[in-house]
């Protein structure tokens, strides 16, 4: 039985996936737990929560409510919080391991704030606080902190006792980076005995104490970068004895003194980049033995001593540039072995000693951006194989052959903008593994005979930019491995027989913009491997005969006027050809095309062509992309491109086509994509598309056409699969019936227009009778005064409409503006619009976008807010918005936002005078306020309680106890809010107070016992709100109640007298 039932469940079971399991800790299935913060992730280690946008009021709440579920915390996010004093008992009892707090504006933390968190947390991070003075006792109870960060503080010194306590024995990171810090006492850092980082980049240190850094022997990594340190010697760093990575780039240091690193003798990355030190030597990097990386850039070194870095045998990595060296000396760079890039651009560098790089393998070298004119002989000994030897942007007028020894040479050998004047000035003798040449941007006239010895490994030549004018027959011959040869951008005016040669291995050649006048019949035919060739821009007036094997052919901006029958070899790799911008106008014939048997793409633009050549194009049976751009076309007769079966795009835009016959595309069956712009067309056949059935894109923008139909057979009823049409900037007045394809028993799939630019002044029931499937609709840019009754409506599938810069006014009602349930994005700018039917956008799912910038708006009404919070981003700015008590609303969603979209920040009051030109964000609740008759507007709004000023508390519920009362209420703002106080007083005399208590900040409830509440309906009991720094706030009517009004079990009325509480507030802040 058992058996049986094995049987049938197991193929059960096997028909379900996967079902991975949940993490151990995972986020609370009540998130309101949690509100504001968030659980943004959870784990097996644990979850992680995001506070945000909020106060110690409400996120201690939030926390304290997190604490009792006792799930560990791996990460905690506090950002862009309201709080400038950090005290109580936040983070009690919460299992913290990272906490991090950034873009707050604290500036106090107060003594234990982090007490409760001590035993877990591992890593703290205080990222652009305003911190002060360092909160010492706040520290020293994390005995288990690891790793400490402060970036963007305002601390200007450490105290001595910063670190004398338990939170020096784990702590192995310390970062205090982007501040003010300019002093650093010894006693401060010498409690880190497990220290292995320490970062103090960009403060504003300008002095180390000696033994600075005394006790740090475990540091492994030490940052002073961006400060002002003026000396840097051994008495600072003596006691760094592991330190394996110092950066001190971007200080003051103006020398390196003698045995600065020599205790530090593991250091295996030094920068110094962007000081000013002017001279090194053999003892400034002494003992630095096991040293890789020297970064000594951008200082004003102008003198480097003999074996300054024979000390640092092992070094792999040299930067020099930009300093005022002004030559490469004797043995300069000598038996550095494991060197593998040595930098010395951007100098003064005129001259290279002998033996200046001596011993040296796989190494590049730049020695770009100097003076450089001369090369000793033997400046490279035994450098084998430079990886990139650059000697761009120098004053190289000829390079001795002796320069490099018979093994020195380089892989990529970088000669551009120099003074060559011939190619034989190179020495290429001993090169044998060099495989890109550049000597771009020379004066080079002549490549003469034996320029090249045999380069077996030489694929790649850039001689463009020159002064060339002749070259020797078969000189690139010996080059067996040549792939890519530039000649582009010289005087050459004739290609020779015998110039190239036999040159099976060349795939790329660049003859562009030359002064090519003749190119001899076999010049090019033995390149029998050549894929790409370029003759763009030269002066050739005849085709010459191509190698075979090209695949794309430029010959564009050249003096063609023909192509002659038989112009083309039997070619079958050919797919582009550019022919444009020559002189080719009627001249070609049938036959002319005949041998390109794979021809896909052909450039015919600007060529003074007045007659489509369509029995030239006949032959061209692969043809998928012709391009006629820029012609003199001005008539399409029927069957104007006779017939290519396969051709996908059409350009004729740029012309002067002003008629379009019946049956002009006639031939082309699988035509996409078909671009008429820019031309002079008022009239087309209906029937001139005929046969388009597969077009999907049709640009006719920039003509003259005023309607696309007849009233009884539109132009496009032919084009059974377009999608996008483009008729904008033409003369339309008026949409018709058959101006767009429809029919009810054939699915046409036009869903995309562009009727901008034209003279439409209203839309017609004819619009929506054509346009039911459309989803794209642009309208911009007419003379739009008037809709029609359930035009809009009825465009069903509408997501885009674009009603921008038209005269639309306030006669918009739902029935005329009524738009699709799928719609997404509407454009209404540059209107005259100062209301809309916004009950039709409450219809709307998922609207991402309302654009009404630019109109009449004078507010942000209730229902534009509504759209803002389900997230739709609504484009206001340009109106003239009026600030006052009804935009409180708006202003509140603004400020709850963590970075304010670009299209609210553009929402600029226009009145009140005193808040003219301010944007609305910036401007404080208070400030916006309405006049009596516009509190009397207010009131008949029936809105009062969203536009009034919100109170920083709200009473909540009371209710009597054993005669106690019990009191709750919630906070209502995000500003920097945390205990409240509680003060029970006398009616009329706010001096009495019988009672007063502050509650802390992550409280909301108090029993007030029946001893303090005798006086009954004289008693009045108030709540008020006190900042994280322990002051009291404004004061708002709301947050004082009547004790006869409580007791009666009715709603909270307000009935206080604001003078009095007002009296109460100053009399209690004077007390304090």
């Amino acid at each position: 039985m058992d058996k049986l039932f094995f049987i049938m469940v197991l193929p059960l079971l096997s028909m379900g996936g996967y079902i991975p399991s949940r993490p151990r800790y995972g986020c609370p299935e009540d998130t309101l737990l949690l509100h504001p913060c968030e659980c943004i992730s959870e784990s097996d280690v644990g979850i992680s929560i995001k506070c945000e946008n909020t106060n110690l009021a409400q996120a201690g709440v939030a926390l304290n409510n997190l604490a009792t579920l006792r799930v560990p915390i791996q990460m905690m996010y506090i950002r862009k919080c309201s709080i400038s004093r950090l005290f109580g008992s936040l983070f009690y009892n919460l299992q913290i391991n990272l906490l991090q707090i950034e873009d707050t504006p604290i500036d106090v933390i107060d003594d234990y704030a982090f007490l409760g968190v001590n035993n877990t947390l591992n890593e703290l991070r205080l990222f652009n606080l305003s911190l002060k003075v360092f909160p010492t006792n706040a520290f020293q109870v994390l005995g288990n902190l690891t790793k400490l960060q402060i970036s963007g503080h305002y601390l200007s010194e450490l105290p001595k006792n910063a670190f004398a306590s338990s939170i020096s024995d784990k702590l192995v990171h310390l970062e205090i980076t982007d501040g003010s810090l300019n002093f650093i006492p010894i006693e401060s850092l010498q409690p880190l005995k497990k220290l292995k980082v320490l970062n103090l980049h960009n403060n504003a240190i300008q002095e180390l104490k000696k033994n600075q850094f005394k006790g740090l022997r475990e540091v492994e990594v030490l940052d002073l970068s961006f400060n002002n340190i003026s000396r840097l010697d051994v008495s600072h760093v003596s006691d760094l004895i592991k330190l394996g990575w110092c950066n001190v780039s971007q200080n003051n240091l103006k020398e390196l003194p003698r045995g600065t690193f020599a205790r530090n003798s593991v250091l295996k990355l030094l920068n110094i980049s962007h000081n000013k030190i002017k001279k090194l030597d053999s003892n400034s990097f002494r003992g630095l033995r096991f040293l890789r990386r020297l970064y000594i850039s951008d200082n004003e070194i102008n003198d480097i001593g003999r074996e300054t870095f024979g000390t640092i045998s092992k070094i792999g990595t040299i930067d020099l540039a930009r300093n005022r060296l002004n030559k490469i000396d004797y043995q300069m760079f000598d038996n550095l072995k494991f060197v593998e890039v040595i930098d010395v651009s951007e100098n003064q560098v005129s001259e290279i000693k002998k033996f200046a790089f001596r011993d040296l393998y796989l190494a590049e070298i730049n020695l770009s951006k100097n003076n450089i004119s001369k090369i000793q002989e033997s400046a490279f000994q035994n450098c084998v194989n430079i990886t990139v030897l650059d000697l761009s942007n120098n004053k190289l007028s000829e390079i001795s052959p002796k320069s490099f020894d018979e093994v020195s040479y380089a892989t990529e050998l970088r000669l551009s903008h120099n003074l060559l004047s011939q190619m034989n000035q190179i020495p290429l003798t001993h090169m044998h593994g060099l495989k890109v040449l550049n000597v771009s941007y020379n004066q080079i006239t002549t490549i003469p005979k034996a320029t090249f010895p045999k380069l077996y490994e030489l694929h790649t030549i850039d001689s463009s930019h020159n002064n060339l004018t002749e070259i020797f027959n078969a000189v690139f011959q010996t080059l067996f491995s040549l792939r890519t040869l530039d000649l582009s951008y010289n005087q050459l005016k004739i290609i020779k027989p015998g110039t190239f040669g036999t040159m099976p291995t060349l795939l790329h050649l660049n003859l562009n913009y030359n002064e090519l006048e003749d190119i001899a019949r076999s010049a090019l035919t033995r390149l029998s491997s050549t894929r790409t060739l370029l003759i763009k821009g030269n002066n050739l007036q005849s085709l010459f005969q191509l190698p075979i094997s090209v695949s794309h052919l430029d010959v564009s901006h050249n003096k063609l006027k023909g192509l002659p029958l038989k112009s083309w070899p039997s070619m079958n790799s050919l797919l582009s050809l550019d022919l444009s911008f020559n002189k080719i106008e009627d001249n070609l014939e049938k036959g002319t095309f005949e041998s390109l048997l794979t021809l896909m793409e052909l450039n015919l633009n600007f060529n003074g062509i007045r007659n489509v050549p369509w029995a030239a194009l006949s032959d061209l049976s692969s043809l998928q992309h012709i391009h006629l751009k820029g012609n003199e076309l001005s008539y399409l007769t029927r069957k104007a491109f006779g017939n290519l079966p396969v051709l996908l795009e059409l350009d004729i835009s740029l012309n002067s086509i002003s008629n379009v016959s019946e049956e002009a595309f006639e031939g082309l069956l699988q035509l996409l994509y078909l671009n008429i712009s820019h031309n002079t067309i008022s009239l087309i056949s209906n029937e001139a598309f005929k046969g388009l059935v597969s077009l999907k894109t049709l640009d006719l923008s920039f003509n003259k056409l005023e309607k696309l139909d007849n009233k009884s057979h539109g132009v496009l009823d032919y084009c059974l699969s377009l999608e996008s049409l483009n008729i904008s900037n033409n003369e339309f007045s008026s949409i018709n019936k058959k101006t767009f394809p429809n029919d009810r028993y054939i699915p046409y799939k036009l869903n995309e227009i562009d009727l901008s630019f034209n003279f439409i002044p209203v839309l017609t029931n004819d619009l929506a009778i054509s346009g039911g499937r459309f989803k794209k609709l642009n309208l911009s840019h007419n003379l739009i005064s008037n809709i029609g009754k359930g035009v809009i409506g009825n465009l069903t599938q509408l997501e885009v409409i674009d009603l921008s810069f038209n005269k639309l006014e306030d006669e918009l009602e739902e029935e005329f503006f009524n738009l699709s349930s799928v719609i997404s994005e509407v454009y209404l700018s540059y209107n005259q619009l100062n209301d809309l039917p916004w009950c039709v956008f409450k219809k709307i799912k998922k609207l991402s976008v309302l654009d009404i910038r630019f109109n009449n708006f004078s507010e942000f009404s209730t229902d534009l807010q509504k759209l803002v919070e389900n997230g739709t981003a609504v484009y206001f700015g340009g109106n003239p918005l009026i600030c006052n008590c009804f935009v409180r609303p708006i202003n509140r969603i603004l400020k709850k936002q963590l970075t304010v979209a670009w299209y609210y920040k553009e929402i600029v009051c226009r009145k009140p005078h005193h808040l003219y030109g301010r944007p609305l964000f910036e401007v404080e609740d208070e400030r916006l306020i309405c006049s009596d008759i516009e509190n009397g507007i207010n009131s008949t709004r029936q809105q009062k309680d969203v536009t009034n000023l919100v109170p920083d508390i709200e009473f909540r519920a009371a209710e009597r106890k054993s005669d106690d009362l019990i009191l709750r209420w919630r906070i209502l703002k995000n500003e920097d809010i945390a205990n409240s106080r509680i003060i029970i007083k006398k009616r009329n005399d706010p001096l009495m107070v019988v009672y007063e208590e502050e509650v802390p900040y992550y409280q909301r409830k108090i029993i007030v016992p029946s001893k303090y509440l005798q006086f009954n309906d004289e008693t009045e009991i108030c709540i008020l709100a006190k900042d994280s720094r322990g002051l009291l706030r404004g004061f708002y009517e709301q947050q004082c109640q009547f004790y006869s009004e409580i007791i009666k079990g009715g709603s909270f009325k307000i009935k206080c007298d604001v003078a009095l509480v007002l009296s109460l507030i100053y009399s209690f802040t004077f007390l304090t």
